[in-house]
């Protein structure tokens, strides 16, 4: 039987991942990691700690979403059952179906961002974060994470006994 390789990245103080370098290699981290030109562990670290991200700033509905930006134009669609679901949602926000309809494509947006992986040198899109995620193993409290917050509770408990 052929052993697994395996590779552990510290995400966190307190969070490991271990990938299966396999199972990545062979799935949406290999094809991620050759687009980008990185070796298949560099990309799965950096990856793992968070710098392949989208939107390092806020999302677009915390910038945008406030607003309805000039030139934004909403015409009811012909499908009655849809169109009074969309005022309904409106009047139950107290607000104009403009500024909801903005809102919910702000909201999808940030929702897609929050999953894209992005090419470092050309910010283009090049994998799906949850499909990546599939190759990871398992997340781990790491031993030193695992001990400080056990020492964290300890205290917690402690303080909350005396009171």
């Amino acid at each position: 039987m052929k052993k697994q390789k395996l590779l552990l990245v510290r995400a966190t103080r307190l969070v490991n991942h271990e990938w299966d370098l396999s199972a990545a290699r062979r799935g949406a981290a290999g094809a991620a990691a050759r687009k980008t030109g990185m070796t298949l562990e560099g990309f799965l670290r950096a990856f793992t700690r968070g710098k392949l991200r989208s939107k390092p700033h806020g999302g677009l509905q915390e910038t945008a979403g406030l607003q309805v930006p000039a030139g934004f134009k909403v015409e009811p669609c012909n499908d009655k059952a849809m169109w009074s679901r969309v005022e309904r949602g409106a009047e139950f926000d107290e607000t104009s179906i403009e500024l909801f309809l903005w809102r919910a494509i702000c909201s999808w947006v940030d929702c897609a961002e929050e999953d894209m992986v992005i090419h470092p040198r050309t910010g283009q899109s090049i994998a799906r974060g949850c499909e990546l995620r599939e190759d990871a193993l398992s997340l781990r409290l790491s031993r030193a994470g695992l001990a400080d917050e056990q020492a964290r509770r300890a205290i917690g408990t402690a303080k909350a006994a005396t009171v």
